[in-house]
C-alpha cells in the first residue's frame, strides 16, 4: 500500500514538473520573440509617433465616428504581431510531398499594428534599410459556425493562452500568423507537431471551422478535399490561361517536339545512308 503511495506521489510530481516546463517553455517563446522584435517595433513606433497626423487621419476615413485625439494615442505596437505567407498555391500537394507545413511559410513578414476598438489595423512592411507604412483597413471579421462574431487576439500571449486553455498544449515552439489565398490562420509548432488555427471570412466555403485548433495534417485532409488542384495541360506554346477559383498546376506536352525530333533523327539517318551508298557506287 506504501509502494503504491509513492508511486503516485512521484508520478504527480513529474506531472508537475512537466506541466512547469511546459509553461516556462510558452514563457520562453514570447520573452525571446519579444527580443528579438523589440528594435523593430521601437523603429515603427517612431514611425507612427512622426507621422500621427497623417496616421489619425488615414483612421478617421475608414471610421469617421473615432475620435481623433483618442485615436492618437492609441496607435501602439503592444499587440502588434506578424504576418507571414505562403511560398506555395499548392498547400496540400506540397505538404504532402515535403512533410513539413514549416516549409511552405516564407521567412519575410510584415508587421500588423491591431486598433482592436475601432476595428481598423495598418501594416507595415520592410523596405530593406527600415520599416515603412504598407496599407491600413478595416479588420476581417471572423464568425464560428453559428455565426457569433469571433474575439480575436493574434499576440503571442494570446494565442499561447488559446492553446492551453482549449488543448492544454504548453510546449510552443513556435507560432506564426499566415495569410493564404482562401483563408488565414495561425501556425503553431508544439512537442514536435504541427497545429494549424483557420480564420476565413467565408467558412461556408471549407469545412474547416473558424478557431479550431487542428493538427496540420487534419487540417489540410479537408482543405485539399474542399480546394483539390486542377491539372492544367497545355502545349508550350501556349500561354498560361490564369485560371480563377483555385490552385493549379500546368503541365506542358512536350510530344509534339518528340516526335518531330525523332522524325528528322529518321529523315538524317536516311539521308546519311543514301551518300554512303552512292559513294560506294562510285
Amino acid at each position: 500500500m506504501k509502494k503504491s503511495a509513492v508511486m503516485l506521489l512521484i508520478i504527480a510530481l513529474i506531472s508537475i514538473l512537466c506541466c512547469v516546463c511546459s509553461a516556462e517553455s510558452a514563457q520562453d517563446l514570447i520573452k525571446r520573440e519579444e527580443e528579438n522584435s523589440r528594435e523593430e517595433l521601437r523603429r515603427i513606433q517612431q514611425l507612427i509617433d512622426s507621422n500621427s497626423e497623417f496616421f489619425s487621419s488615414m483612421m478617421l476615413s475608414l471610421n469617421p465616428s473615432v475620435d481623433k485625439n483618442e485615436i492618437i494615442s492609441s496607435i501602439k505596437t503592444d499587440n502588434a504581431y506578424k504576418k507571414y505567407r505562403l511560398n506555395t498555391s499548392y498547400i496540400a500537394d506540397d505538404y504532402k510531398k515535403n512533410g513539413s507545413f514549416a516549409s511552405l511559410i516564407d521567412s519575410n513578414y510584415s508587421w500588423i499594428i491591431p486598433l482592436y476598438k475601432e476595428n481598423i489595423y495598418i501594416s507595415f512592411g520592410s523596405n530593406g534599410d527600415g520599416w515603412e507604412f504598407g496599407s491600413s483597413g478595416n479588420s476581417p471579421v471572423y464568425t464560428d459556425d453559428d455565426g457569433n462574431k469571433l474575439d480575436l487576439d493574434f499576440s503571442l500571449k494570446g494565442i499561447t493562452e488559446k492553446l492551453n486553455k482549449e488543448k492544454n498544449i504548453t510546449d510552443i515552439e513556435q507560432i506564426k500568423y499566415v495569410t493564404a489565398d482562401k483563408f488565414d490562420f495561425v501556425y503553431v509548432l508544439a512537442g514536435g507537431t504541427e497545429y494549424l488555427i483557420p480564420y476565413t471570412s467565408r467558412p461556408d466555403f471549407t469545412d474547416l471551422e473558424n478557431g479550431k485548433i487542428y493538427t496540420a495534417r487534419e487540417a489540410l485532409k479537408i482543405y485539399a478535399k474542399d480546394y483539390p488542384v486542377q491539372i492544367v495541360h497545355l502545349m508550350p506554346w501556349e500561354k498560361d490561361p490564369k485560371l480563377n477559383g483555385g490552385a493549379y498546376r500546368i503541365v506542358y506536352n512536350y510530344t509534339p517536339f518528340y516526335i518531330g525530333g525523332a522524325v528528322l533523327l529518321l529523315i538524317a539517318a536516311g539521308i546519311v545512308i543514301l551518300i554512303i551508298r552512292k559513294k560506294r557506287k562510285i
